[in-house]
């Protein structure tokens, strides 16, 4: 396929923040509803997609924003603000892109050549099946978790399709969605608006160009990538560290926003109090929250600048960087569901009423801060070793 060139003039940072702060009452207003009905309705998505949102990542040339990581940041996190399960889905969707983008020009142009609103979604899970033969693979299986997939077009995961010294060698896969089924399982405490259902290949064909293997663009081998698009070079763990996280951060501030905007309404017979945000215990809790959803943010944008500033260069961030990557990410998370779990025990009962706001906020953030990219001791093992100067690890990825 020859692509058609769709370049656009790229908006501002500050502009694309603006717009997805123009989406908020929208998003606020639908979230309810997204969360009871484990769907986005319509009208948000074609809304993020009108105001350019889901393609923050796509490649310039082919229509969309290539966008940095602090804009991608700073974006997705206003969304957050309004509703958790569509700030998820459009980081989801922005990382697949970028992702996309790496397995080289033919596989971009099968994606948004004569469509530049096309969309990705990903999912990398356990062990399926693949089988090469006549230029290309047919891979087998079923990927739960595939965020986003309701409102994709394309797909990329994972398959084992050999053992090596260091345990299974994974490759990557271009999947058309229709070429896929989806399979409605995804029943979640929270984010249950994201339709994070599974994704079902049988025998399906892909081509040698929308192939990867994993281990080597994991350590930044990028040979498909032209070297003017560096945002394709970056470490892909740097990206995704932030996929997930930034929606955190904007429920976060959510949460700390509406719990003292409560506060100034409330008061505790049993405990004397006549205004909550009167109260000395409720302002240091308050502080407290505060500050760890501050530090979260400075992680998070600190991150965001180390991927930017190694992409404005063209290299791969070093392993410090790398691993300081993977640690503050799962930091930032646990600061923000500290903070959260705070401001929670400071509303009360009644705030964990159903369908009272802070009740899906709550179990949204519980859910998030879940995912397996957030757990610190991993985190804690590869950063701790690469500043006692050992290195990451064998068979790390990071």
């Amino acid at each position: 396929m020859t692509a058609v060139d769709h370049q656009v003039q790229v908006p501002s940072r500050e502009e694309l923040v603006a717009r997805a702060g123009e989406l908020r009452p929208l998003l606020t207003e639908s979230a309810a509803a997204a969360d009871r009905d484990r769907h986005l309705d319509p009208a948000v998505v074609d809304a993020v997609a009108a105001a350019g949102l889901f393609k923050l990542t796509v490649p310039r040339r082919l229509g969309g924003f290539q966008a940095d990581m602090r804009t991608l940041l700073e974006v997705v996190a206003e969304l957050g603000r309004g509703c958790m399960s569509t700030a998820w889905v459009t980081s989801v969707l922005n990382f697949s892109a970028w992702q996309a983008a790496i397995f080289g020009e033919p596989a971009q142009d099968d994606i948004w050549g004569n469509n530049p609103d096309a969309r990705v979604c990903s999912v990398f899970g356990p062990a399926r099946s693949a089988e090469e033969a006549g230029g290309g693979w047919t891979i087998s299986g079923a990927w739960p978790a595939a965020s986003g997939c309701a409102f994709s077009d394309f797909c990329a995961l994972s398959v084992p399709v050999a053992i090596g010294p260091d345990g299974p060698v994974f490759k990557a896969f271009l999947v058309p969605l229709a070429d896929m089924t989806i399979e409605d399982t995804w029943y979640s405490t929270g984010v249950r608006g994201s339709e994070s259902n599974t994704v079902v290949a049988e025998d399906v064909r892909v081509p040698m160009h929308r192939v990867l293997e994993l281990r080597e663009a994991l350590a930044g081998v990028r040979p498909q990538v032209r070297r003017e698009d560096k945002l394709y070079l970056s470490s892909w763990s740097g990206v995704g560290a932030t996929a997930t996280l930034v929606p955190q951060l904007g429920l976060a501030n959510a949460v700390l926003d509406l719990v003292m905007e409560r506060s100034r309404d409330r008061r505790i017979p049993p405990a004397g109090i006549a205004d909550q945000s009167e109260d000395a215990g409720f302002q240091m809790r308050v502080a407290d929250a505060g500050a760890k959803i501050e530090l979260a943010w400075h992680m998070a944008r600190r991150v965001c600048d180390e991927v930017d500033a190694a992409s404005a260069t063209g290299e791969l961030p070093d392993d410090m960087s790398r691993g300081r990557a993977r640690m503050y990410s799962a930091l930032a998370s646990q600061y923000v569901y500290e903070s959260v779990e705070t401001m929670m025990s400071e509303a009360g009962s009644s705030a964990l009423a159903q369908g009272q706001p802070l009740e899906r906020m709550w179990r949204d953030m519980s859910t998030a801060h879940r995912h397996q990219a957030y757990r610190l001791d991993p985190a804690r093992k590869v950063f701790g070793r690469i500043l006692l100067g050992k290195g990451p690890g064998v068979n790390v990825r990071f």
